[in-house]
């Protein structure tokens, strides 16, 4: 009897033991959704965190919506004696986030203001990019519009490519935005405890000093889709720095002249540059000096970070290609960003320039889990 009391005392603590682990696993993977109190509470633990913005206040300014019309994060103003000290923008369920990205970058903040003061709702529409709208269906029109002007002016300019034509029209629609790995529900628990329970970490990161162009200074022949030629310049400016034999700026005389000459040898479009044009040319203007010395490739960026992060702290720059997923017709079809870092501190961020904002020594960093699934990246490396 004793034996038989014994067997079934212990099936119940294997049962128990069992229901408690998967409970636990549950909780972390049940998508649950955040309120505008804990987002807040959760961006101030993360601030503190990193001992940025400390006494700073947070507001959260506006809900952010894809495409569909769903709420899918918060634009959080932060600011200290009247003066924007950065902004975020924060998850508002467990999926994402919680920070999915963040700077110190007003001009967000402004033109987010300008689309309120119009009654317009914002819409987050993939890394650094918002959009105004009155709604969902609004957001559609906008989207077909410029889609509209692209084909006519493709057409007028490369007649007879129907394949890229219905590449333009297949790729150029509102896709939702992906959710993140399983660890953000676990960031959210670290970031909703209690205040007096958080404590200053030690900072991991590193930034590149990139000299920043934009691609709508004066003399670029093709602004509106010269990002791509744009970020290979600011990448190769940077190897010039740092004596490789290639050429950059000093060699083409202006910062136009050689985004110009990139476009050219890239083989760029007035739809931009594709991930494939971008490599090759960049490997050929890297070899004019040094033929057969560098090497370039163009992974996807998915569970790439350790990759990334091995490249910067090698001080090699990474080509960083947006709109793989969304391709919402934001910047043309794509985008291209210039990784210039990475900050490991409270989660894995990239650090990215944006060549078409206005040069400035503003940061952005957004989180990869939450965007690497719509980003393809272009490694370079000197061989030695």
């Amino acid at each position: 009897m004793k034996k038989i009391m014994f067997v079934v005392f212990a099936l119940s603590l294997i049962v128990a033991q069992s229901f408690f682990i998967n409970q636990g696993y549950a909780d972390t993977n049940i998508v649950k959704e955040i309120s505008r109190k804990d987002a807040l509470k959760a961006s101030k633990n993360f601030l503190k965190m990193r001992n940025e913005w400390q006494g700073a206040k947070l507001e959260i300014l506006t809900d952010l919506y894809d495409f569909e019309g769903n709420r899918v994060a918060y634009y959080i103003v932060v600011e200290q004696n009247g003066k924007e000290l950065g902004n975020m923008v924060v998850a508002d369920s467990t999926d994402r986030g919680p920070v999915i990205e963040f700077g110190n970058d007003p001009s967000y903040t402004t033109d987010i203001k300008k689309m309120l003061d119009k009654g317009k709702n914002v819409y987050y529409v993939g890394p650094f990019q918002f959009m105004g709208a009155i709604d969902a269906k609004d957001l559609q029109r906008q989207s077909n519009e410029k889609k509209s002007k692209i084909l006519k002016r493709f057409k007028q300019k490369i007649k007879g490519n129907s394949q890229v034509v219905e590449e333009i029209e297949r790729e150029h629609k509102f896709k939702k935005i992906p959710t993140s790995h399983k660890e953000s529900s676990v960031e959210w628990n670290s970031l909703l405890a209690d205040e007096s329970n958080i404590k200053p970490l030690a900072i991991t990161a590193k930034k590149l000093d990139i000299p920043r162009i934009s691609q709508y200074i004066s003399g670029v022949s093709y602004p509106n889709s010269s990002c791509g030629p744009t970020a290979a310049a600011m990448i190769t400016n940077y190897y010039d720095s740092r004596g490789y034999n290639v050429r950059g700026t000093a060699y083409y005389g202006t910062h136009a002249s050689l985004i110009n000459h990139l476009y050219s040898e890239f083989g760029s479009t007035i739809i931009g540059t594709t991930a494939g044009d971008f490599a090759n040319g960049f490997d050929r203007h890297l070899e004019h000096n040094t033929p057969g010395k560098w090497t370039v490739s163009r992974p996807d960026a998915e569970g790439n970070f350790g990759t990334y992060k091995a490249h910067i702290d090698g001080n090699a720059p990474v080509a960083v290609l947006s709109g793989k997923i969304y391709s919402p017709l934001i910047n043309e079809e794509w985008h291209w960003l210039v990784g210039s870092g990475y900050d490991n501190t409270n989660g894995s961020y990239a650090w990215l320039i944006d060549p078409s904002r206005p040069t400035s020594s503003y940061d952005r960093y957004l989180k990869w889990v939450d965007h690497d699934q719509d980003w393809m990246l272009v490694f370079s490396g000197y061989n030695w």
